[in-house]
């Protein structure tokens, strides 16, 4: 492969490995699939082994790195980090992707990561994103799947994930998707439905759902009692604003009602919604106190 743009640290040896990704970006809503990879990363304790040279991809005025300056004096420079880590186990080898989704080479962006996967054996690709729909956090958090090949969808049947339909604008993770089709290499894009009004740096509930269905296609255990308290919290809280806004209690009623009806809910119930959205949004801020500005 070529590694003009790839730092390579260690090259893993792994048998039959999957790689699981999540790009931070205009997909991922509540930062839904990232937070998701994050906690996986953490919790099966990978290594960090390759990146991706940021400096091709990025329009910086319009993606800008960040800074850390304390007292005055400049600590480090922040860039878009696209980081590969290894998970060596029993039950099933990993690569794991963290990455920022590209502003500019798409297609070379996504080469590199593919190039990557096929280096070492990878023999199914899983994308991890987040989506805002107009359902609730009263139902059960809301799995689609997207796949490259047809026969993939089949997996998605035996595990109770509904197949998107969809014709729109696009991410780094529909063109991840068609390069794989086109190689006929196999990918499964899930996709987490976020509740519209919740607009929060983090969303148990909705990563809860993609770790759950993410271990069952991988046939793999994971403890997740950690982030199930996690979501139990957020949503007693969320309930908690229920008791207390009239408004925000009847909008969501509504849309349960509509589910259990006609199995939807429209996206035009969505509209005029930004007082909920806005109410939402500041109970959240409030509840996790003040945080430091950044520039």
């Amino acid at each position: 492969m070529a590694r003009k743009d790839i730092v390579l640290h260690e090259e893993p040896s792994l048998y039959h490995p999957k790689m699981v990704a999540a790009f931070a970006g205009w997909a991922d809503v509540t930062h839904a699939g990232t937070s998701a990879l994050s906690y996986l990363a953490r919790k099966l304790k990978a290594k960090e082994f390759a990146n991706i040279d940021a400096e091709e991809f990025y329009d910086f005025p319009a993606n800008r790195p960040t800074v850390t300056i304390s007292q005055g004096v400049i600590q480090k420079v922040k860039m878009p980090a696209n980081t590969f880590y290894y998970v060596k186990s029993q039950g099933q080898d990993l690569i794991l992707f963290l990455g920022n989704e590209p502003n500019l080479k798409w297609h070379r962006y996504a080469d590199l990561a593919i190039e990557l996967c096929q280096l070492l054996g990878v023999d199914r690709i899983y994308l991890l994103g987040g989506l805002y729909d107009a359902v609730t956090h009263t139902m059960e958090a809301k799995i689609t799947g997207v796949t490259s090949l047809p026969h993939l969808t089949q997996p998605l049947k035996e595990h109770n994930i509904e197949t998107l339909d969809y014709q729109g604008p696009s991410s780094i993770y529909s063109l991840i998707l068609a390069v794989c089709k086109e190689r006929r290499i196999e990918a499964i894009n899930l996709w987490g439905h976020v509740p519209f009004y919740i607009r929060a740096e983090s969303n148990p509930l909705t990563c809860l759902a993609l770790l759950n269905k993410l271990a069952k296609l991988l046939e793999i255990k994971l403890d997740l009692a950690d982030m199930e308290a996690m979501a139990k919290q957020f949503s007693s809280k969320l309930d908690q604003l229920m008791t207390q806004s009239t408004e925000l209690n009847l909008y969501i009623r509504k849309l349960e009602k509509q589910y259990e009806d006609k199995g939807k809910a429209s996206i035009k119930d969505l509209e005029s919604a930004d007082k909920i959205v806005k109410q939402v949004e500041d109970f959240l801020k409030k509840e996790r106190g003040d945080e430091e500005a950044s520039f």
